[in-house]
């Protein structure tokens, strides 16, 4: 445990991704977790919508007015949002709202009125910030200004205010053009692997729709490039983001790999029209070229991307760099979200913490922090009976 200069009991949690196909057990949970906590400080940090799930939305739901429909239909449909969060104020507790890299538009103070309305309290009794929250010894941010891919140029709220997709993150795009057009994701964390292995999983998830997943990756990593594109002529962005330019977006995104892949196909194809003697019919290519072009292709996909140290766990610790700073400049402890990971370490000047997410329900139910009689700790929700 750490010591902070301020003992007022504060409740911390993030990342909860709503959005209109959440699970409700998350929205009956919050609630639980609330109701059954004395009213004190509680600060949201971070993606509690994950307004970046846009699906059907004209130009991928751009704009501060797309925003408000989707975080007002959003609370029309967990209403149970609002009943907590009143009842929390009620008894005398108070709301720091922070944004995230998904619902970046908290920083526009339209959202913020749709919500107060929505949720049923005045605007002045929630507090929303910016960037960050800081209490004497105590630093609350979500922590995506630390992530290259989900880094805001200059800052969220400025970039928020655009209302353009050039001025977006890698990881809010990738939301919009990608995610929200596929029937299901699940991120087993394979695109660090071979590529055998990256198809392997491929297959298992969509079988018969793997062309098309294959096709649409293709195609919204060029959507995406060609925003990275505006953004550098616009100044949306800067060296230390991924957006800084086409080709970090087709690097980020494996795209040298996706290539490749095309390619080995191809040449197989055409080694196979002329071995089944389809040359009449079909292009071709001697089978023996056909083997001697492919294989360089082949082993090259037999191997790991080079980049997987670099982009593995970068959130994760680039998050613990900029933890350090801040304790370094006279922080007690520090506390992110964003990375998805729950995480507890003491450092030399103090401790940094991590909420995890509180959408993962878990073996041991869902995460949060506690700030209390000088002490921090990262706590579990158990799943109800």
């Amino acid at each position: 445990m750490s010591m902070v200069m301020n003992d007022r009991s504060t409740l911390i949690i993030g990342d909860l991704h709503l959005h209109s196909n959440s699970d409700p057990e998350m929205v009956v949970d919050m609630s639980r977790l609330l109701r059954n906590r004395p009213a004190s400080r509680l600060v949201i940090n971070g993606d509690f919508f994950d307004l970046d799930q846009v699906a059907g939305e004209h130009q991928a739901g751009e704009g501060v007015y797309r925003a408000v429909k989707r975080v007002e239909s959003i609370l029309e449909i967990f209403k149970g949002v609002g009943a907590c969060l009143r009842d929390w104020v009620t008894r005398g507790g108070e709301i720091v709202w922070l944004p995230g890299n998904h619902d970046a538009e908290l920083c526009l103070t339209e959202v913020q009125l749709a919500i107060c309305h929505h949720i049923g309290l005045r605007k002045d009794q929630i507090r929303f910030e910016a960037e960050a929250f800081r209490d004497d010894g105590l630093h609350i941010e979500h922590g995506h200004q630390h992530d290259p891919d989900n880094r805001f140029h200059p800052n969220t709220a400025t970039a928020a205010r655009k209302g353009r997709l050039s001025a977006f993150p890698l990881g809010s795009l990738t939301t919009r053009f990608l995610m929200c057009r596929i029937p299901v994701f699940t991120n087993h964390g394979d695109n660090y692997q071979t590529p055998g292995k990256v198809l392997h999983r491929v297959l298992q998830d969509y079988r018969w729709s793997v062309p098309r997943m294959v096709f649409l990756y293709a195609y919204s990593a060029l959507r995406i490039a060609r925003q990275a594109f505006l953004a550098r002529r616009r100044r949306d962005a800067e060296r230390r983001t991924t957006m800084f330019g086409p080709w970090r977006v087709l690097n980020r995104m494996y795209m040298d790999r996706v290539s490749m892949a095309a390619a080995l196909l191809a040449i197989i194809t055409l080694g196979l029209a002329d071995l089944l003697g389809l040359s009449a019919y079909l292009p071709s290519m001697p089978s023996t070229a056909a083997l001697a072009a492919g294989l360089p292709f082949a082993t090259l996909l037999l191997l790991p991307p080079t980049r997987k140290r670099h982009f593995r766990y970068q959130d994760r610790q680039n998050c613990r760099r900029a933890a350090n700073r801040l304790l370094a400049q006279g922080a007690s402890v520090v506390v992110m979200g964003h990375t998805h990971h729950t995480e507890r370490a003491a450092e030399e000047s103090g401790t940094y913490i991590n909420t995890g997410s509180f959408s993962d329900s878990g073996r041991n139910g869902r995460p949060f922090v506690v700030v209390e009689n000088n002490t921090v700790r990262v706590d579990t929700l158990p799943p109800s009976l």
